[in-house]
């Protein structure tokens, strides 16, 4: 059925959004009507939870990953492009708010 939502919706991102905020990305960027504004993501791979373990001689320590995300939409160290960018300056509050209503 057709959504009675009639607002605008508008993803925000910058450098900061990686991890979990790239998986809400992952969905978010789906959904019908949902405009991704700001600057680019961070990217990430698709090794997870890093072990890490110090060497017998205590001179340095080997750090892996134990698991791997499989079959995500995003490809390995893929970050997401907003569909309208940043015009820059400093992302304060009001300037975001003031730019955010500009784009009505």
């Amino acid at each position: 059925p057709r959504s009675p939502f009639t607002g605008r919706v508008h993803f925000l991102t910058d450098p900061a959004c990686a991890s979990a905020c790239l998986d809400f990305a992952d969905a978010a960027r789906r959904l019908p009507g949902v405009t991704h504004i700001g600057l680019p993501t961070a990217a990430d791979a698709i090794y997870m939870e890093s072990r890490n373990e110090p060497l017998p001689s205590g001179l340095a320590e080997l750090s892996f990953s134990v698991k791997v995300y499989r079959n995500r939409l995003r490809a390995n160290n893929e970050w997401y492009e907003p569909r309208i960018h940043w015009p820059g300056g400093d992302m304060t509050d009001e300037a975001i708010a003031q730019w955010v209503k500009s784009l009505h």
